[in-house]
């Protein structure tokens, strides 16, 4: 039996990564491995004799492999015997001392200025670096200066002549220095490839934190793989100019792009350039500043362009500029992404922006509105939406190789489809599990619960981060209340956290606004034609929302318990995680008032969840992924009208497809969250009410599926069996709905203290309610601690499995 382990999540404190410049250093690393090719060695040998007759073979060795250091960009200088220069790059030593680069050329090949310009740029940048440059064919001769570039022409060459060469030999200038590594960085793809990959490595790695680090995008050592990763990649090797990587906020754009930069490393005709280009200085400034800090190459945006140029016209290798978080807004980072798109620049520069969906619109249109942008003529959108089930597929992959395993029915969750909320679950979790046995899991929630705000309240304690917070929970309530807004808006801040930046102002001044966007809390951008911003650490705005609801909760009870109720309900359809934020407040009443809410549970408890057909007439306007506001009409004889973009599509179906809505379920979703929570018994007419086993029998009774339906057609499927009176999940799926799981929750904690449900539940013989306690029973026979997985296993045996049987036989094997 696998052992699992179950651990709850929380994260940890924001820790900064500052960019540091670091002064360029050159050193050289042997690479020689011997025995070397005996007709490179032999014509070597030849040349060396022939160059410098008068220096004797015992003095000199020599390292056919070595490579130099450009800053932080490690560049390997190998022999390019296979190709049409046949050239061969060797480093002289006089005794230890550094004493030439020596190229070697084919026989018939002429020397030429760029051989000069080639192996003087390698002489500059090794330190120390060797006095002189010597290039060959066997027949001709030049022996160059390094410091100079002039012929070297010594009174008496001689053995002496070159001791005194090199106790005089002077240290390289810094002018020289640029020049160097501008000759290898325009006419060496190994050397630009190699610089390109160390400045995104640096760039990424700025970017980087542990699990716990939520500000940070990327997880140090750790990737989500995309199927949008291949998208790009193809699209690039098959010559598109430019591609634009369209998701909401958290849905992993930046964290394809650093996975393209990692699948690129090695490739030997692509380089992958990461760049931030949301500052607002330009891509050609940005650039500019990366070339600089990474390789202490300082040039201007204009050389930087020129550079983008000349490497662009090369035939064999590619280069891809990853621009991420660019402002669609900013004139300048407009105007030269439209330069890089033109004919100035060749086939050998791809490049691919991450934007969100109304950047997008915004890019891909004329500055008028009129007509398509140069970008959008050109540009190819990938669409980056919820984890694809096989994404999801990924990702379990990924987290097993650290010890950690989904709990079974986490495939059909909503939320652990998005990025963001699998490294949330994840974060604690990984540091324990690392130092489990080969053999041992440490568990994942199926789905987001309470923890997630008990987490958060636990990591960010800041009194200034949380007074930021409180005037964005405030924000996003008043619009929440504001039913006028545009219906694309409205129906994204159903599962985003996005507020309107001039309701913002009603809470902040504008300088805070603009620190909470430079710190990089919010992200600016245009939805429905109005500025708004996306907040990150939705988990933390969801334990403000909690507070605030929680003390209008508290007022409301003193005068009518209706009211209350309402506000829980409304929250919970209209805010993103909102029966959990609706749950939380509930908890937070209690703690703040010292009084347990009976009748506010009671009255939620009598709102019973309801299905009614859809029937001609009715209208949905839906948040599409990939598509964005969707209209669907409902027409009389079986049509259905789909609106999107300006297009309509008719699709025949009969009514009776037409399917069924559930309305009324968020009280009762509200209260699955707060089985485990609501510790108070009650003595009525019948006698003491516990509360847990109370709400499990009375919700997991339902013949309805109780959960929140997401933003894919993956997360929205749902193994279901048709029953008389209803449906019930089916019991090999998992934890699909919050009651299943706070049931599975209760009886590990109890283990045999709960039989006492169990013949409760047999009594009863609702085949909605043992399905629901099988699927949580099942889960606990996977536990480690043998006492519950066996009690677990004898009574799904003997009790519940048979009682469950006389419903099921023939439906579901």
């Amino acid at each position: 039996m696998r052992s699992f382990i179950s651990m709850l999540p929380i994260v940890g404190n924001i820790t900064h990564w500052p960019l540091g410049r670091k002064r360029l250093t050159m050193t050289i690393t042997k690479l020689t491995e011997a025995p070397t090719e005996a007709d490179l060695n032999a014509r070597l040998d030849a040349a060396i004799k022939h160059a410098l007759p008068w220096l004797g073979s015992e003095s000199v060795r020599r390292e056919t492999k070595f490579k130099v250091q450009i800053g932080r960009a490690s560049v390997p200088i190998k022999n390019d015997s296979g190709s049409h220069e046949a050239r061969a790059d060797v480093l002289l030593y006089f005794g230890d001392t550094p004493l030439a680069v020596f190229e070697l050329k084919r026989q018939d090949l002429n020397l030429s200025l760029n051989d000069e310009k080639q192996g003087l740029s390698y002489a500059k940048l090794l330190s120390p670096s060797p006095p002189l440059v010597v290039i060959t064919n066997g027949a001709d001769v030049r022996i160059l200066e390094t410091h100079t570039g002039s012929p070297w022409v010594p009174e008496t060459p001689s053995e002496q002549a070159l001791r005194d060469l090199l106790d005089n030999a002077s240290k390289v200038a810094k002018g020289e220095l640029k020049e160097a590594i501008h000759t290898l960085m325009h006419d060496s793809p190994a050397v630009w490839m190699a610089a390109v990959r160390e400045i995104s490595k640096s760039n990424i790695e700025a970017l980087s934190g542990s699990w716990e680090d939520s500000l940070c995008p990327f997880v140090r050592g750790w990737i989500l793989p995309r199927n949008a990763t291949d998208v790009i990649e193809k699209q690039a090797l098959a010559g598109q100019r430019v591609s634009l990587l369209v998701g909401a906020p958290l849905s992993g754009k930046s964290n394809v792009l650093r996975e393209v930069c990692l699948r690129t490393m090695v490739s030997p005709t692509m380089g992958a350039l990461y760049l931030c280009a949301g500052v607002g200085s330009g891509i050609f400034q940005t650039l500019a500043d990366a070339l600089n800090q990474a390789l202490s190459w300082p040039v201007t945006p204009s050389e930087a362009r020129n550079w983008l140029i000349q490497i662009s016209n090369q035939n064999q290798q590619k280069l891809l500029v990853l621009l991420d978080d660019i402002d669609p807004g900013d004139s300048t980072s407009r105007r030269e992404l439209e330069e890089l798109l033109s004919d100035t620049f060749g086939q050998g520069l791809f490049v691919a922006i991450a934007v969100h969906e109304s950047g997008s619109e915004q890019l891909c249109r004329s500055k008028n509105m009129l007509s398509q942008s140069l970008i959008g003529m050109k540009a190819k959108v990938i669409t980056l939406t919820s984890l694809s089930d096989e994404e999801f597929k990924s990702a379990q992959d990924s987290l097993a190789k650290r010890h950690m395993l989904f709990t079974t029915g986490a495939q059909y969750s909503a939320e652990m489809r998005e990025p963001w909320v699998i490294r949330a679950v994840s974060a604690h979790v990984q540091a324990r599990a690392s130092h489990l046995s080969k053999e041992a899991f440490a568990s994942l929630p199926p789905m987001l619960s309470l923890r997630l705000i008990a987490e958060a309240r636990t990591r960010f304690e800041s009194p200034e981060l949380i007074r930021y917070y409180q005037a964005i929970a405030s924000a996003l309530l008043a619009d929440a209340q504001d039913r006028d807004r545009r219906a694309p808006l409205l129906l994204e801040s159903l599962h985003t956290y996005v507020v309107r930046r001039l309701t913002l102002g009603d809470y902040l001044p504008s300088e805070e606004i603009n620190r909470l966007v430079s710190l990089g809390f919010v992200r600016p951008a245009i939805q429905s034609d109005e500025p708004v911003l996306y907040v990150r650490l939705p988990e933390l705005v969801a334990s403000e929302l909690s507070k605030k609801i929680s003390k209008e909760i508290a007022k409301l009870l003193r005068n009518g318990i209706p009211e209350a109720a309402e506000l829980l309900i409304n929250a919970a359809q209209h805010l993103p995680l909102g029966d959990i934020v609706a749950a939380q407040s509930v908890m937070d009443c209690m703690a703040d008032t010292g009084t347990f809410p009976y009748d506010l549970i009671v009255t939620l408890l009598d709102l019973k969840p309801t299905e009614r057909p859809v029937q001609p007439g009715t209208k949905f306007g839906l948040d599409f992924p990939g598509v964005g506001y969707v209209m669907v009409d409902y027409l009389e004889g079986g049509k259905v009208k789909f609106k999107a973009n300006g297009e309509i599509i008719t699709a025949d179906v009969s009514e009776v497809d037409f399917g069924a809505v559930i309305e009324n379920a968020h009280p009762w979703t509200i209260l699955s969250h707060l089985v485990n929570r609501l510790a108070a018994t009650r003595t009525d007419g019948d006698g003491v009410i516990v509360m847990a086993p109370y709400l499990i029998k009375e919700i997991g009774d339902s013949e309805l599926l109780l959960r929140r339906p997401g933003q894919t057609l993956d997360s929205r499927r749902a193994p279901m069996h048709d029953l008389q009176g209803g449906a019930v999940v089916c019991h090999h799926a998992g934890f699909l709905e919050q009651i299943t799981y706070s049931t599975y929750e209760y009886l590990a904690y109890e283990g045999r203290g709960a039989d006492a449900l169990i013949n409760e539940v047999i009594d009863l013989d609702s085949p909605f309610l043992l399905s629901r306690v099988h699927i949580a029973l099942q889960e606990i026979t996977t536990l480690s601690e043998d006492h519950l997985s066996q009690w677990a296993v004898e009574t799904l045996e003997t009790k519940v499995g048979p009682a469950l049987a006389k419903h099921i036989d023939g439906v579901c094997e």
